[in-house]
């Protein structure tokens, strides 16, 4: 028995109408795809839920999955006690913010009083963050917490109507949740990099779980997964082996490749490592 080829199925008058094939002639175990099938741009469509792990999603599954979640950059640290937000404390969390940085202030005495906030020195009155000062902008909020005892997810819960008046909370997202990566190494100063294969002097902090990423002055780079021919990569012998980039290990040092990323790192470069845990 021969086969139908895919171009025998044309229009007509060359190839086979489709009012010809019988509904249900053409079954699922009668056929068999094995590569990959282009759809010249359109959709498919009528699809029911996917179900199973492996099944396809919906973009009605996928709407119902990402709404109510409005992402915010990252703050640095997170409040786990009442502070004066009038008289800004030297420290959050034990730890200095450093004038501009954005905390997530969620323990206050009057839970109207949590957001997002701008860190503007000690003493000084602490502001919300400019994407954070209305409800409208305030419900819902998705964030990192970077740094800290409270690093983690943080999503806002209530409905809030009348910011400063309705409460606000701050929930922590389970690992079941839409996730990003949840610890960072910030503002590191490195060392100065010149070519490929030089040690910046900076070390992961903590064991990675999953995938690590780095950034120079806010831009990601991309690091190399047991190689050492993209633009940075992991290694704790000096640079002769590249580590995987999946569960780096706490004390792995970054070396940067300046010839493959197209610029030496400077002593006044800013980076950022960021890795789940």
């Amino acid at each position: 028995m021969g086969l139908i080829k895919g171009k025998q199925l044309a229009d007509a008058p060359n190839g086979v109408p489709s009012a010809k094939i019988n509904t249900g002639a053409v079954t699922t175990a009668k056929l068999n795809i094995n590569a990959d099938v282009p759809f010249g741009g359109n959709k498919i469509t009528g699809l029911a839920d996917g179900l199973a792990p492996t099944d396809g999603v919906t973009v009605q599954q996928l709407n119902a999955a990402i709404v109510g979640f409005d992402w915010k950059d990252a703050a640095k640290l997170g409040t786990s006690s009442n502070i004066s937000l009038v008289v800004a404390p030297a420290l959050i969390d034990g730890l200095a913010p450093g004038v501009g940085a954005r905390i997530l202030v969620k323990a206050q005495t009057l839970p109207e009083e949590n957001g997002i906030y701008i860190w503007n020195g000690a003493g000084i009155a602490m502001t919300r963050s400019p994407d954070a000062n209305t409800a409208a902008l305030l419900e819902n909020a998705t964030l990192d917490v970077d740094q800290g005892t409270q690093t983690g997810i943080w999503h806002q819960t209530e409905i809030i109507a009348t910011i400063n008046v309705d409460p606000v909370q701050f929930v922590e997202l389970s690992t079941s949740a839409p996730t990003k990566p949840t610890n960072a190494d910030k503002d590191l100063t490195p060392l100065a990099t010149v070519g490929n294969g030089a040690t910046t002097g900076l070390a992961a902090s903590l064991t990675s779980v999953g995938y690590s990423m780095v950034f120079v002055n806010g831009v990601e780079y991309e690091v190399g997964n047991a190689v050492t021919t993209k633009d940075c990569y992991w290694s704790t012998d000096g640079g002769a082996t590249p580590l995987s980039n999946v569960n780096v290990p706490a004390g792995a040092t970054l070396y940067w490749n300046g010839i493959i990323s197209g610029f030496n790192i400077e002593i006044t470069d800013k980076v950022d490592f960021k890795y789940n845990v």
